[in-house]
């Protein structure tokens, strides 16, 4: 199996209330202490709020000469089903050494996998769990009279029915009983001290979906939507030809298998290989006696459908000299903090990116030939407006790999420090690239959606070639 350590974008919340069983007469047996963990998955997409998403700053006048892709197109799904089949807590202090047994308390297990459905931002988690809390939008339970809540509950605090087996997503125009709070399931754990939560997916999911993109082959805008007939499972892999995915409206997407695992050189694996991703804790979650925490896990789904196109002006990348739909940042997009998300922001970006240049002098203009690179940013910010979580993706990250990232480190996770203001209204990020940090500076948090500035930049950043990577960027805010 793979494991991976990261930290999280779209948001699950786990809520652990702890409490113990007195018995009446004493016995020579000791009772572990167990608490209840609530899951609430909550996700960061602006695939179905913002035209920028897949528009990629059309319309908006760019401070650069322009983006062209040079092999992927990438954008948020319309809708991504995964499958999970385990989830654990570690316990804190114990090492590869400890019994399983003692080291990792499980939370859900089936061998099958259940399957979570994501309609952009929308998550319907109903058949992971079998029981699940009744909360507000204030974070309060709800007496529901015995009444289930798998769905969550809408604004009158009902809840919401099941149709056909599955939680129907919200009306896009919000009534008093279309207004839904998030459903969150209930898992019983021992009352301890946690440092990582593990997480076991398989590796065969379903997406639909299109991307936009503008390649220096052609330098034409092409709409590519997935092929329920081209998934990642078969061999070769997609099609040899870009028509087959074309479609300039944007309406025919059908629903198609795809691989987020971590294909170690190919994707035609079997769709029940699982692999798990570990998600370390800062400084660690207790579970008290009678006591309380949250966690919140986050998928940042933004630019997780990406699309490797045949029609371009260089060497294959990242796998086969054909076109197809692909998941290679689905690892990178998942996030674990401690506490409730409060605002989720987005932003296309576009920079003039330095090449080759080895000094970095202020308000420096890039002379050696620069390039353009686009893609987005995700900021996560708690119910009192403290920073919490970014991650940048670039569009294309498989030739120019610059502004990638988050504020995650290896073995210790989210590192919200690394946020900081250093006036009202813009924010300094230090992102994390293979645990390498880089800088962007001056990231807006006042302006509306649709709207842009050019006041930011980054530098910073080292790739393979040893030389650092800086410019100014444009940000346009989508979500």
């Amino acid at each position: 199996m793979i494991y991976r350590s990261l930290k999280i974008a779209v948001p699950i919340l786990l809520l652990i209330a702890c409490g113990k069983k007195k018995s009446e007469t004493p016995t020579a047996t000791t009772t572990t202490p167990m608490g209840t963990l609530q899951l609430n998955l909550v996700v960061a997409s602006a695939a179905t709020t913002s035209p920028l998403l897949l528009d990629k700053l059309s319309g908006v006048t760019p401070q650069t000469t322009g983006f062209e892709n040079w092999s992927i197109a990438s954008g948020a799904p319309e809708t991504f089903k995964i499958k999970i089949s385990r989830i654990s807590l570690k316990v804190s202090g114990t090492t590869n050494s400890t019994p399983i047994a003692d080291s990792e308390k499980v939370v859900f297990e089936d061998t099958n996998g259940k399957e979570l459905r994501i309609d952009g931002s929308y998550v319907d988690l109903s058949s992971l769990f079998s029981k699940f809390a009744c909360v507000n939008t204030q974070g309060e339970k709800v007496d529901t009279g015995g009444v289930a809540c798998p769905c969550g509950l809408d604004a009158n605090n009902t809840p919401v029915a099941q149709v056909g087996g599955a939680c129907p997503k919200p009306a896009a125009t919000s009534t008093a009983t279309s207004t839904v709070t998030a459903p969150i399931g209930e898992a019983t754990v021992p009352a301890l001290k946690y440092d990582t939560v593990k997480v076991e997916f398989l590796a065969g999911a379903k997406i639909k979906g299109c991307v936009k993109g503008t390649f220096r082959a052609d330098h034409a805008l092409h709409t590519y939507c997935t092929r329920s007939n081209f998934s990642t499972f078969i061999a070769p892999i997609g099609s040899a030809n870009n028509s087959d995915f074309e479609d300039a409206t944007g309406a025919t997407a059908q629903e198609m298998d795809i691989h987020i695992g971590d294909p170690k050189g190919s994707f035609t694996s079997a769709q029940t290989e699982t692999f798990t991703l570990e998600f370390p804790i800062a400084n660690g979650v207790t579970i008290g006696e009678n006591g309380s925490q949250k966690l919140t896990l986050l998928i940042d789904t933004n630019r997780i459908l990406r699309y490797n196109n045949h029609a371009r002006n260089e060497t294959t990348i990242p796998f086969y000299d054909r076109s197809y739909f692909f998941s290679s940042v689905f690892s990178s997009s998942i996030f674990v903090f401690v506490g409730d998300p409060g605002t989720i922001r987005g932003y296309s970006w576009e920079t003039s990116a330095c090449n080759n240049e080895t000094s970095i002098p202020t308000n420096h203009i890039c002379t050696n030939n620069p390039f353009t690179v686009a893609g987005w940013l995700t900021m996560i910010f708690d119910k009192s407006g403290n920073p919490i979580l970014a991650s940048s993706i670039p569009d294309d990250d498989s030739t120019l790999t610059v502004m990638k990232g988050s504020n995650t480190r290896t073995g210790t996770g989210l590192t919200p420090s690394d946020i900081t203001s250093p006036s009202t209204g813009l924010w300094n990020v230090v992102i994390h690239l293979n645990d390498d940090p880089f800088n962007i500076v001056n990231v807006p948090g006042n302006i509306n959606v649709g709207e842009s500035t050019t006041n930011a930049s980054f530098d910073g950043q080292t790739l393979s070639d040893g030389k650092y990577r800086y410019g100014t960027v444009n940000f346009t805010r989508g979500l």
